[in-house]
């Protein structure tokens, strides 16, 4: 004799708790994407130190990005706004990277660590993205 099991649905989460949890899927997707793409060649000269990034905002909120050297006192940050580029150096070397999605009214809504290991006469593309980003 057979039994029919009626299968248990899951609650239905709020939508912010939905699209909250795609903006850490893209975090990590762009986190994991973004470091790995050098577009740069070695340098010519062995007395290069410092290395490029062109951080670019494809979403409609604004990012604040921390970068910290381990090594070294170096710290920047910057405010990024929606759909803004900027191009920064930094010198070669690990770093403590803080990169935040901000809210409409400058609040933070998402925040995440990490540790890159930056090298010397590289170029580095970091682009920053939400779920219902666009790609440009």
């Amino acid at each position: 004799m057979s039994r029919h099991v009626r299968p248990r649905l899951a609650p239905r989460r709020p939508l912010s708790h939905v699209v909250s949890g795609w903006i850490r899927v893209g975090l990590a997707a762009a986190l994991l994407g973004s470091l790995s793409g050098v577009t740069g060649c070695k340098p010519s000269s062995a007395g290069v130190t410092r290395a490029r990034f062109e951080i670019i905002n494809a979403s409609d909120r604004a990012w604040r990005i921390v970068v910290a050297g381990s090594a070294s006192r170096e710290r920047r940050g910057w405010t990024i706004g929606a759909h803004q580029t900027i191009e920064a150096e930094v010198p070669a070397g690990v770093y403590a990277i803080e990169q935040t999605l901000l809210t409409i009214d400058g609040g933070v809504a998402e925040r995440r660590h990490f540790s890159a290991a930056i090298e010397a006469g590289e170029s580095y593309r970091w682009q920053l993205t939400t779920l219902l980003s666009e790609s440009p």
